[in-house]
C-alpha cells in the first residue's frame, strides 16, 4: 500500500509536461534569459546551475541535461529548473532572510509531506560542523555567520538557500534550520521551493549520487 507521503511525491511526476516546455519556448528567450540569469544558447537552450553544477534545459527539444556530460536529469531537477525559468521575476535578491513559515502562505504549507528535509541533515552532521561546512562549500556555497556553523548554497541563480548547524551538546539536540532569501516567492511557488530543498538538502546528506525518485534515496 502506497502510503500518503508516497502518493504526494508521485504527484510531482505529473507536473513536468508538454506544455511546461511549450510555455517556455513561446517566451522570449532574451526575457527567459534577463529574469532568470540564466544563459541563452540560439536554438539549444538556456544554461543555468543548480547546487553548482551545471545543466542546459533545451525547451524546443524538451529536454534536460547535465554539462558538459549531456545525460539527462532526474525528474525533480528537471522540474524544479523549468518551473525557475518559468516564475523568476525581474527583482534582485534582497539580502534579508526569512524562515519558509514568513513566506506568503508558507505556515499551512510547509507541514506534514511538505515539511522541509532537514531530519536526515541533523543525524549525519549534528556532532560534525565541520564536515558539514567542507559539503556545503563543495556545493559552491559560502560561510556565513549563523548558528554553530551556517552556508549559502547558490541553489539557483537567484535562490541561495541558507542552511544553519546548531550543533548538539550535553543540554540541546542539534537542529537545522533553513533560510530563503525574502526574494525567494518571486522566483518559484511554494510547491517548487518545497522540491529544491529536497534536492538540495538531498545533495547535502548524500553526495552528487543523490536521486530524488518517489522518496527513494540512492
Amino acid at each position: 500500500m502506497i502510503n500518503q507521503e508516497s502518493q504526494q511525491r508521485k504527484s510531482y511526476y505529473d507536473k513536468l509536461r508538454p506544455e511546461h516546455f511549450e510555455e517556455l519556448s513561446a517566451r522570449t528567450p532574451e526575457d527567459v534569459a534577463l529574469r532568470s540569469l540564466a544563459v541563452y544558447h540560439p536554438e539549444a537552450g538556456f544554461s543555468l546551475s543548480l547546487a553548482g553544477r551545471d545543466y542546459l534545459v533545451n525547451p524546443w527539444a524538451r529536454e534536460v541535461v547535465t554539462l558538459p556530460e549531456n545525460q539527462p536529469v532526474p525528474f525533480l531537477d528537471g522540474l524544479v529548473m523549468v518551473m525557475y525559468l518559468l516564475h523568476a521575476d525581474y527583482k534582485k535578491v534582497t539580502g534579508r532572510l526569512v524562515t519558509a513559515q514568513e513566506l506568503k502562505g508558507g505556515t499551512q504549507f510547509f507541514v506534514g509531506p511538505h515539511a522541509l528535509s532537514t531530519r536526515g541533515l541533523v543525524r549525519k552532521y549534528g556532532h560534525q560542523a565541520e564536515e558539514f561546512r567542507r559539503v556545503g562549500l563543495a556545493l559552491g556555497g559560502k560561510p556565513v555567520p549563523y548558528g554553530d556553523v551556517a552556508v549559502e548554497i547558490p541553489a539557483l541563480p537567484k535562490v541561495p538557500l541558507t542552511y544553519i548547524l546548531y550543533t548538539a551538546d550535553e543540554e540541546f539536540e542539534a537542529r537545522m534550520i533553513i533560510g530563503f532569501d525574502a526574494s525567494v516567492e518571486d522566483h518559484l511557488p511554494l510547491d517548487v521551493i518545497w522540491g529544491l530543498v529536497e534536492l538540495v538538502s538531498g545533495y547535502l546528506e548524500y553526495g552528487n549520487e543523490y536521486q530524488w525518485n518517489l522518496g527513494i534515496k540512492k
